[in-house]
């Protein structure tokens, strides 16, 4: 047994305290710093779409010409609920001086829902010009804002420090940077991910996959092909849907979304194009595998559009990640698709190597059986 002497443990603790306090009074202090602060407002939401290569719900550039942002445009979808910010002039462009807190944003939209909707205001450029009271931490967030109209026009209140030294956000060795801006993802765009990694990730390119093992080989089992094909379709119809409601404007602008738009309508015409093998000039092949004109050039076209669209809908799902991240969408949305993704469109693409070598394998097989039997 260790017997430890109760003078030298309060002697280690002492030190330790000591030590501490010694560290709190080196560190810097960063007090409030009331400031009044008057600049354009502008929605989270729309400055990210803008930053992802996007737009803005009311299609107006709200980085290069914020005073072109509509009042309604922040007041009624509530998808720019997210937050707001009051932006600050830099040479050409507009970006984030002040983010606002949760008091300051519900400030905004009082501050915008006072205006009742169809005021003939709503729609005129350089109305949302605000005066924002509050304290400057340095950290980029106006704490505790108070909001009212700046009257004046730009020339008074664009990018005007009333009161206070008005820093924004200071990063070391670089100066004043605009604050990150992180948006929380709604449940349609969680719907929207989980649907379309689920089909364009896994159950399409699958179906596609089962097609090529086993179909060409033995018609009889197309039926596995086509219920892969409709699940997925169905997915990838509810991914779009709920996209669409999400956003509710200003769609397919960005990359992501020009080629999921396309890679939607290339997948959703699949089962209208598979229809045509009933026709009676297409058909289906005879038993001896002998097939028609019309239904050899119906196989490329089916094929080659499935393929094309299957390849399509993998790439933009590994875009996906990358858009999201990149407009900012916080709150695990990221690192969730991410995960998913390389779990099922990684699972596909291992499948596919597997398809392909044992074709290789298969191929040089038959060679050698014909090269001896050739001698």
């Amino acid at each position: 047994m260790v017997h430890t002497n109760p003078s030298s443990c309060h002697a280690a603790a002492l030190g330790t305290l000591v030590t501490l306090a010694a560290t709190l009074l080196v560190l810097p202090t960063v007090s409030a710093a009331p400031v009044v602060y008057a600049g354009y407002m502008v929605d989270n939401y729309c400055y990210a779409q803008m930053k992802a290569g996007g737009r803005s719900l009311d299609g107006t550039d709200v980085i290069r010409d914020p005073g072109a942002h509509l009042w309604h445009c922040m007041r009624d979808p509530r998808i720019c609920y997210h937050g707001f910010y009051l932006a600050e002039k830099r040479g050409s462009e507009w970006h984030p001086k002040y983010l606002l807190d949760g008091i300051g944003n519900n400030a905004a939209l009082a501050l915008l829902r006072g205006r009742p909707v169809g005021d003939p205001r709503d729609y005129l450029r350089g109305e949302v010009l605000i005066t924002g009271r509050g304290d400057d931490f340095g950290d980029g967030t106006l704490r505790g804002a108070t909001l009212q109209e700046c009257q004046g026009g730009a020339l008074a209140c664009d990018t005007v420090c009333l009161k206070g030294n008005c820093t924004g956000k200071v990063a070391a060795g670089t100066g004043k940077v605009s604050p990150e801006i992180v948006l929380k993802p709604t449940v349609l765009l969680w719907c929207h991910v989980l649907f379309m990694i689920v089909s364009w990730g896994c159950l399409l390119p699958a179906g596609v996959l089962w097609a090529r093992v086993h179909v060409w080989t033995d018609p009889k089992r197309v039926s596995g092909h086509r219920a892969l094909q409709m699940i997925g379709w169905c997915f990838q119809l509810l991914g779009f849907i709920c996209v669409v409601a999400h956003k509710k404007s200003g769609h397919f602008v960005a990359p992501h979304e020009v080629i999921g738009f396309l890679v939607v309508v290339m997948g959703s015409l699949q089962p209208l194009n598979a229809q045509l093998r009933h026709l009676k000039g297409v058909g289906h092949p005879e038993l001896d595998g002998s097939r028609t004109d019309l239904r050899k050039k119906w196989e490329y076209i089916h094929k080659g559009c499935g393929y094309v669209a299957v390849a399509g809908g993998i790439i933009n799902v590994v875009f996906g990640v990358f858009h999201a991240n990149y407009v900012g969408f916080g709150h695990g949305l990221v690192p969730a698709a991410a995960v998913l993704a390389v779990m099922l469109t990684g699972s596909v693409v291992v499948g596919f190597v597997s398809v392909q070598a044992r074709e290789a394998v298969s191929h040089e097989q038959c060679g050698s059986t014909g090269d001896e039997a050739a001698e």
